[in-house]
């Protein structure tokens, strides 16, 4: 694992929605999510040919960008694989 690097983004859609997809995403996953639209954490990962990937990090809503700050991430994940997924994720509809 590996430590921290936070993301500023802005995101489109309606937030209640990603929020939904956002909660529906990390069950799907086996991450554990704690928080509401404002704020909150989250911690784990799938696993993948038998390794977990597992992530821990934290979100703030923040008008209309979101902060994500990733504490731990797996060693062969690069930060640009995690940048780019995250903007995808947000600023899809």
């Amino acid at each position: 694992m590996m430590t921290g690097r936070i993301y500023v983004l802005k995101y489109e859609g309606d937030p209640k929605t990603k929020f939904e997809q956002f909660h529906k995403l990390a069950r799907t996953i086996d991450m554990e999510f704690e928080g509401d639209m404002e704020k909150g954490h989250f911690n784990g990962g799938p696993y993948v040919a038998g390794f977990h990937i597992s992530f821990r990090g934290k979100y703030e809503v923040k008008g209309e960008k979101i902060e994500v700050t990733i504490f731990e991430k797996p060693a062969l994940v690069t930060w640009e694989l995690v940048e780019s997924t995250l903007k995808r994720f947000v600023m899809e509809d």
